[in-house]
């Protein structure tokens, strides 16, 4: 979260972004990062979560890359975000 333990969305969409650019060339560990970043700045979006494990995954951290997918799972169950949001996000790798 960010300040005062508030989401941050615009902050998260900016590392979001710039995570899904590094993912597409994969740039695993710049993508990690920002990831990363995203997950700390709003920790309630699916989408995060799941390319934090794609990438994870692309890097070899298989286990890591696991407990991410179970996270993203959860907060997808919970409509975080909507499954049209998460479902048009992954689109391109399907």
């Amino acid at each position: 979260p960010g300040q005062e333990g508030k989401p941050d969305a615009e902050s998260a969409e900016k590392y979001y972004g710039l995570g899904l650019t590094a993912y597409y060339a994969k740039k695993y560990t710049v993508a990690i990062e920002n990831f990363e970043k995203a997950v700390k700045a709003s920790d309630t979006d699916a989408r995060y979560r799941y390319f934090l494990a794609l990438s994870l995954w692309g890097s070899g951290k298989k286990a890591e890359a696991d407990v991410e997918f179970l996270r993203g799972r959860e907060l997808e169950l919970t409509n975080k975000p909507n499954f049209q949001s998460v479902s048009h996000s992954l689109t391109r790798i399907q």
